[in-house]
């Protein structure tokens, strides 16, 4: 049957491999391209001569027929025997998952899995500059697969080819028809259900470079509903998405659009409540969905604003109102998003009012990948466990589980493999306690969970005390500040450079015992960003400390920075730079690495003005440095300890304005 690739036996390694038995022909494929990341893993089909070195382990396959029972799976036998029954796709790749983990424990096994939603799903951000190659995406469907998604998402707000629109997406790395196509096709094989996730109202940023459709807009990011061209934008937006997807879903957007009405639409339509202006542009936005054969879903926070007097999403004292019932159309899904809280009770109380708007409910969680280059793993972790016991309890049909990449998309996709993990495992039963994730993190896919929980401790300085329960991210403003104009010293503690050398050796062991498998490219960045902070992170505070004292006193001091820190603090930014574009172009299409590429060399550049700075100040060429003389100021009341959390580069590379 072909399973078995022509490959030298020296290739293949001495540990397991595998026949399948009673595969079908529309198996083949599948099968054989959930194991290409394994090359040194064989499989056979029942035909087939086992000439690979190490143990052969027979595989009895049995089904490939939806049932009533939606996702499940049974799995028995072993340690080299094992027989896997299962109702769909989706519940076979989970099924070779789960066959890949008992056989690597060896022993006996018998367990059955159902996943507990229709379906479970990640979002990627393509839109935030990141725009993952296609062989990436295909990788992440064979990972994703094996561990019982069945389906995904792709965030495009303007990163995807539209007919007739050459401005859409232009110059930003968006997807040809093709390519979306190609990608749909494979992730078919799996059992995986490609999905179309665009912007019709907001979030569209970039579209309003263009002079093409800057007279479009409303205020902000808005599409002005009042301009009838915005809707044959709209409708050549669905009708590409329907050639290139072939699924019947499609995500909308229609969320935070918080000044809508209130620019161009208030100018030339008059006042209307912004309630009312979304009711009718929903409307006719979901008629286009049904004229392609689509179904809508759409973020759920704008119906929840209109309900309360604070026009927040999770305020407790919404007032649902049958006005606001009305504008929640009957044939579309609803999802609720909650990213930040790992309170139950509030998870419980927005399920609650969901189910007062609609039976149609879908839940988005998130990997907290938007905060820099390293995800928040623990609060993540924390959050969906907590989502995930709350979701169980209600009408849920669906799970997202977002991967955002707000202000640059810095953080790695395959960085938050942790969460998707435990996502996973607590749709189809297998619980969300740690020893579970680090099992399947280790015996699927050779990976060490305490190796990425180790790339958030980065974030856990010296003095905190709400980690894992609060999302912070100092490196980010600890690396990009102004060496010199140090905005951010009063958020330093005392410390911080020590903790970022002894995370950095724990990142490098990590790294070279190879505890990110695969994915070394994230150790080897991540540790190339510790190096950095740990000559930058208290940078500011150590040269306003000499600048203070009599300039004679002082001297010594600064020509030791000069001569030693300084330059060991370029390098070290140098080699985090390469490490970061290696990672970046090993993922990502090039696009969006420039904003990325002009934010490393805009670092490495104010090092060097101030090392030029100090040189002039201690030649005597100026007998004053006025940064240096400038008070420090918090940026805002601490949020734990001395520690805030700060996430738009463009506010915390400079107090001044980038426009």
């Amino acid at each position: 049957m072909g399973l078995a690739e022509d490959r030298e036996v020296s290739e293949r390694g001495n540990g397991l491999n595998y026949r399948f038995l009673s595969v079908k022909s529309e198996e083949e494929a599948m099968i054989r391209a959930l194991f290409e990341d394994r090359p040194e893993t064989a499989v056979f089909s029942e035909e087939e001569t086992a000439d690979a070195e190490g143990t052969v382990v027979t595989v009895t396959l049995s089904g490939l027929t939806n049932t009533e029972a939606g996702h499940s799976l049974h799995l028995s036998g072993g340690p080299e025997r094992y027989t896997l029954e299962y109702s769909s796709r989706t519940a076979l790749c989970r099924g070779i998952g789960r066959l890949l983990q008992a056989a690597a424990r060896g022993g006996e096994t018998e367990e059955s899995e159902t996943l507990s939603f229709e379906r479970i799903l990640p979002m990627i951000d393509c839109s935030r500059n990141a725009v993952p190659k296609i062989e990436t995406l295909k990788r992440f469907v064979r990972t994703t697969a094996l561990l019982g998604f069945n389906a995904l998402m792709l965030y495009t707000e303007d990163t995807y080819e539209v007919a007739g629109e050459p401005y859409f997406g232009h110059l930003r790395g968006r997807y040809t028809e093709e390519e979306l196509k190609e990608l749909d096709r494979f992730a078919a094989r799996f059992g995986v259900e490609l999905i179309p996730c665009i912007q019709t109202l907001a979030h569209l940023d970039a579209i309003f470079k263009w002079q093409e459709y800057a007279a479009r807009k409303d205020w902000d990011n808005i599409l002005n509903p009042a301009d009838e061209r915005n809707y044959e934008l709209i409708e050549r937006c669905i009708a590409s998405c329907r050639r290139a997807f072939t699924s019947r879903r499609i995500h909308i957007g229609m969320d935070e659009a918080y000044l809508l009405g209130r620019g161009h639409y208030l100018e030339t339509m008059g006042y209307r409540p912004s309630s009312e202006i979304m009711k009718e542009h929903l409307g006719k936005v979901l008629e286009l969905c049904r004229k392609y054969g689509f179904q809508a879903e759409l973020w759920s926070d704008m119906f929840f604003r209109m309900s309360t007097k604070s026009h927040t999403y999770y305020d407790p004292d919404i007032q649902i109102t049958k006005e606001v019932k009305a504008a929640v159309p009957e044939d579309a899904t609803l999802v609720y998003w909650d990213y930040y809280s790992v309170d139950a009770e509030r998870y419980e109380r927005m399920f609650q009012n969901h189910e007062e708007l609609t039976d149609r409910i879908s839940f988005a969680g998130g990997t907290s990948s938007w905060y820099g280059l390293v995800p928040m793993t623990r609060f993540s972790l924390n959050a969906a466990k907590t989502a995930l016991a709350s979701a169980l309890g209600h009408r849920v049909r669906e799970i997202i589980v977002t991967a955002w990449g707000d202000d640059g998309a810095a953080c790695p996709l395959f960085s938050v493999l942790p969460t998707l993990v435990l996502y996973a495992e607590g749709a189809w039963g297998q619980g969300t306690d740690d020893e579970t994730a680090a099992e399947v993190m280790r015996s699927l896919f050779g990976l060490d969970l305490n190796a990425y929980l180790e790339l958030e401790a980065l974030q856990c300085l010296p003095g905190r005390t709400n980690f894992g329960k609060k999302p912070m991210n100092p490196t980010k403003y600890l690396f990009y500040q102004d060496p010199l104009q140090g905005k951010y010293e009063a958020h330093v503690p005392e410390g911080a450079e020590a903790h970022f050398r002894a995370e950095s050796g724990k990142l490098r062991a990590f790294t070279e015992n190879g505890a990110f498998g695969e994915f070394r490219y994230v150790g080897e960045t991540v540790t190339a960003f510790a190096d950095a902070l740990s000559l930058k992170g208290e940078f500011g505070r150590v040269i306003r400390q000499c600048y203070v004292k009599p300039k004679e006193e002082a001297k010594p001091f600064l020509l030791a920075l000069l001569r030693d820190r300084i330059p060991h603090l370029r390098s070290a930014l140098s080699r985090f730079h390469e490490a970061f574009r290696t990672g970046w172009m090993t993922e990502n299409k090039p696009f969006g690495y420039e904003v990325m590429d002009v934010r490393l060399s805009g670092v490495e550049a104010r090092v060097r003005y101030a090392e030029q700075v100090l040189s002039d100040y201690l030649e005597g060429k100026t007998d004053r440095i006025p940064e240096l003389e400038e008070e420090i100021l918090p940026v805002k009341p601490a949020e734990d300890g001395d520690l805030i959390s700060e996430n738009v580069w463009s506010g915390i590379v400079t107090a001044s304005i980038i426009k």
